[in-house]
């Protein structure tokens, strides 16, 4: 360990025993965050505190040119960063423990590590969390669309890159286990571990990123990136996927908007146009959701959609309704359907008060 780092850290250990002895939990050294030329070395990184009064540690100075960082993270920031709620998830998967306030408070933490790794197993949970991350990328690029200063749009492209290596990371059941050699130098690593891939043109995407000099190109090189980690994680998906297996959810959900598919049927007969498309997007949407979910077949109505002629979105909704209830009479369940009103007042007539 560097002097000064080793001297820091004992400083900080030293500051705790004194005068934060029932204050602060633990202090936290993390591997990975820095860099090997900048001077700070694994001295502390952020410590934990026990009660308010503990907080009080928390301080930033700069030694001999090297600014150092002793900040506060409490428990429940950490059970977030251990179900990947929280983005920094070097800080508890390359965490060292320099102090611990007792042997309690050390397995706590070590509990919380274990639990990280757990989750990294979970193709399910990766791919959630990995969605989500993809999410918050969409929102960064639609923000994007709107900038015009160069400045502003390359910073953009580059937190829409970093998140995006934290998505794939996550696709791959890791995370980005150094931010001091950044994410293309890990994304270059993670091409050579066996079985893990990088998503096609990603990083020539960056590189061309790199390059761009105008707002245009750099929109383009995000699109191109951000579409490449779809279709990535789209192919990742298709081999684990299992889907819902009960059924009976899906006949609940065609019962709930089975009048969805009727009022579509009316505006596309009555020719209204704007009302046909309006009850379409809400359809394809609830039938994309639905396809996902249970591995079904894809449909596409708004494809078929023409403000012209609607009978061919009128074909197209006829034959998702067909085939819903297909799937959900070939799996066993059943939908709850009366063909007449007197046939549901005399299967339900014991949780009526009076007849009709």
């Amino acid at each position: 360990m560097q002097e000064r780092a080793k001297y820091l850290m004992e400083w900080a250990i030293g500051e705790i025993k004194k005068n934060y002895l029932h204050d602060v939990d633990l202090l936290i050294g993390v591997e990975g965050h820095e860099t090997k030329d900048d001077g700070h070395g694994i001295c502390f990184d952020y410590f934990i505190p026990a009660s308010e009064k503990g907080n009080d540690l928390a301080r930033t100075f700069i030694v001999e040119g090297i600014g150092y960082d002793l900040y506060p993270r409490s428990w429940e920031r950490m059970e977030m960063t251990a179900d990947l709620e929280d983005p920094g998830t070097l800080c508890i998967a390359n965490a060292t423990i320099l102090y611990s306030r007792s042997e309690s408070e050390r397995k706590r933490f070590l509990k919380l590590q274990q639990r990280f790794f757990e989750h990294l197993k979970d193709e399910s949970f990766m791919y959630a969390k990995a969605l989500e991350r993809l999410q918050d990328v969409m929102g960064i690029y639609q923000r994007m669309l709107f900038e015009e200063q160069i400045s502003k749009s390359r910073m953009a492209a580059g937190f829409v890159f970093s998140y995006l290596t934290d998505t794939v990371a996550y696709l791959n059941g890791t995370y980005v286990d150094s931010w001091s050699e950044g994410q293309y130098a890990f994304l270059l690593k993670l091409k050579e571990r066996a079985g893990c891939k990088v998503p096609q043109g990603l990083l020539e995407g960056h590189e061309k990123m790199l390059r761009a000099d105008s707002v245009g190109e750099m929109r383009e090189c995000c699109h191109r990136m951000i579409q490449s980690v779809r279709v990535f994680a789209l192919e990742k998906k298709k081999k684990q996927r299992t889907g819902n297996s009960d059924f009976k959810n899906l006949a609940q959900w065609y019962q709930e908007i089975s009048l969805w598919w009727r009022r579509l049927y009316i505006y596309c007969e009555q020719k209204n146009t704007t009302m046909a498309y309006a009850q379409a997007c809400a359809l394809q949407n609830e039938l994309c959701i639905t396809a996902e979910e249970f591995c079904l077949q894809e449909h596409d109505l708004l494809g078929n959609f023409s403000a012209d002629n609607l009978m061919p979105l009128l074909e197209a909704a006829k034959n998702a309704e067909q085939y819903i209830r297909s799937e959900i009479e070939n799996h066993g369940a059943e939908i709850e359907e009366y063909p007449t009103l007197n046939a549901f007042i005399e299967k339900n007539i014991s949780s009526m008060t009076g007849g009709l």
